[in-house]
C-alpha cells in the first residue's frame, strides 16, 4: 500500500534527524518501507508504468534523502542509478523480477509443493528444431488481466532470460547471484 509506505517513510525521516550513521536510516527504510512495497509482489506486481513509477518514487525519495544527509545538498540531478549503487539498493522492479523467477524455480523444482501451480505451467515442446526455443509456452491472451497474471509474468521473464539461465540445472543460491547480474 503506497500510502502506508509513504507514511512510514515520513515517520523515519521525522524521527531520524539526529542519526549520524546513514546505514541505520538505510536499514530502517529496507525494514519498514521496502518490506511494505514488496509485500506479496509476486501476486500484485504492477504492469503499467504509471504504477511502477509510483512505487519507485518512494524509494527515490529515500535515496535523495540519504544523499542529502551525506552531502548537505538536496540535488535532484544526481542519477538514480548512481544513488542506488552508492547506497547498495536495487530498483524495486528488478527485485520483483528476481522474486518472480525464484518463485517459478521453486515451483518447477518442487521446493514449493503445489501440484495445482505446477499443472498450470505449460512447457514448450518444439515441433521443429530451433536454436533457442522458449522453455515455457504462453497462450495467446487477449486481455491485460490474463497476460499479466502471476504465472504468465513469471514464464515471460524466464523465457526472456533463458539464454543466460537454466532453471533446471542450478541451485537456489547461484540462481539468485545469476539473476543479480543479468537483470
Amino acid at each position: 500500500d503506497l500510502k502506508k509506505a509513504s507514511s512510514m517513510y515520513g515517520f523515519i525521516v521525522r524521527n531520524c534527524r539526529n542519526f549520524k550513521n546513514l546505514n541505520c536510516i538505510r536499514l530502517l527504510y529496507v525494514s519498514y518501507v521496502r518490506s511494505i512495497l514488496e509485500y506479496a509482489s509476486i501476486i500484485w506486481s504492477p504492469c503499467y508504468d504509471i504504477h511502477k513509477y509510483a512505487i519507485e518514487r518512494i524509494q527515490n525519495k529515500c535515496l535523495r534523502y540519504l544523499n542529502y544527509r551525506e552531502t548537505g545538498i538536496y540535488d535532484l540531478n544526481v542519477p538514480k542509478t548512481e544513488l542506488m549503487r552508492k547506497y547498495n539498493l536495487q530498483s524495486l522492479e528488478k527485485r520483483r523480477s528476481i522474486s518472480a523467477v525464484v518463485c517459478l524455480y521453486k515451483i518447477i523444482n518442487n521446493e514449493l509443493d503445489d501440484a495445482n501451480l505446477l499443472a498450470q505451467i505449460n512447457f514448450n515442446i518444439p515441433v521443429y528444431r530451433t536454436r533457442n526455443p522458449p522453455t515455457f509456452y504462453l497462450n495467446n491472451i487477449r486481455t491485460n488481466n490474463c497476460s499479466n497474471a502471476p504465472l504468465n509474468v513469471m514464464c515471460k521473464i524466464a523465457n526472456d532470460l533463458q539464454e543466460n539461465l537454466d532453471l533446471f540445472n542450478v541451485t537456489l543460491k547461484p540462481l539468485k547471484d545469476i539473476l543479480q547480474e543479468i537483470l
